[in-house]
């Protein structure tokens, strides 16, 4: 059973609010109240970059909902079916230049996706939740979670990073992936898509078929290369965070594959070594991707630090 939501956020870019598209799982087998969400621990799961709610893994949500925990999934802003900005568009050029850290100001900065977050939680009614980020979610749920912390139950964060310059950084050819033009035709974005995959991903546990079939999928609901590129130039903008994380006090769990190339595993250390009794776990073999075989782990971990933090 789920319910089905837009929320708008009352923050306006460029003259157009912003309004969020939402998704809320109850526990397999239990009830869900729209509103309080029940006496169910709840978990917010906040999407990478480009991503959509619909790509977090089927198997990930059932064996997390088959613990009684609810889900809420969300299409973060320029993303899926939130609200897409029709500009201002942003160049290859000026993602280098923030890359390299000329100063640049962005259409909205990440904090305003931590913002988009709590008006999840306020239309939802919810006092506290657990919150689950992943890469760019990641460095929103750090932004979140030093916004609101009276509002977290805990945190995880999930193959991301500081945002210190010298930690985190994608290797040569994950760059060169990144900065690939974005094609014009289904076919050719499909097949771009898969060979950034293929070079991202968990390359022991790539599943080809797996891949292109989410990739079609997401094209298929929504295809907004320029929400990418917008979001992209928010984390690029973004400051270090460290002394942020240094202030957190949530329990937090980092995990971090410690074969990932786009956001290199020194990303997830530096958040373990900054945020106070933060607990890391590496995960061998692992890029940046989610693949079936690693699932359950990843499942286990995530229970563990909600299950063992206070609601």
């Amino acid at each position: 059973m789920s319910f089905h939501h837009r929320i708008a956020t009352g923050d306006v870019v460029e003259g157009v609010e912003v309004v969020l598209d939402v998704e809320v799982f109850a526990p397999t087998g239990g009830r869900l109240r729209p509103g309080d969400g029940g006496t169910a621990p709840s978990l917010l799961l906040l999407a990478g970059l480009g991503a959509q709610r619909t790509e977090w893994p089927p198997e990930l949500l059932q064996h997390l909902r088959g613990r009684g925990v609810q889900v809420i999934t969300v299409d973060n802003r320029d993303a899926g079916h939130s609200t897409v900005f029709d500009g201002p568009r942003v160049g290859v050029d000026v993602l280098r230049a923030a890359q390299a850290g000329v100063p640049i100001e962005p259409p909205y900065p990440l904090e305003a996706l931590a913002r988009d977050a709590l008006a999840v939680l306020d239309h939802l009614s919810l006092a506290r939740v657990h919150v689950l980020g992943r890469s760019m979610g990641g460095m929103v749920a750090q932004h979140l979670a030093a916004l609101a912390p009276e509002r977290i139950a805990s945190l995880t964060i999930l193959s991301s990073t500081s945002g210190a310059r010298d930690v985190g950084q994608p290797t040569d050819e994950a760059v060169a992936a990144l900065a690939a033009p974005v094609p014009a035709e289904r076919a050719a974005v499909l097949e771009a898509g898969l060979a950034r995959a293929r070079l991202t991903g968990s390359r022991e546990l790539f599943d080809e078929e797996r891949v292109r079939a989410r990739l079609a999928a997401r094209y298929d609901r929504s295809h907004r290369p320029d929400g990418t590129a917008r979001q992209l130039l928010a984390v690029l903008a973004d400051r270090d965070r460290t002394a942020l994380l240094r202030g957190l006090e949530v329990p937090t769990l980092v995990i971090h594959g410690d074969a990932d190339p786009l956001v290199t595993p020194s990303g997830g250390r530096a958040i373990a070594a900054a945020v106070p009794g933060a607990r890391l776990e590496e995960v061998p073999g692992m890029g940046h991707d989610l693949p079936v075989p690693l699932l359950p782990r990843i499942a286990d971990l995530v229970l563990g630090q909600i299950l063992g933090a206070p609601s």
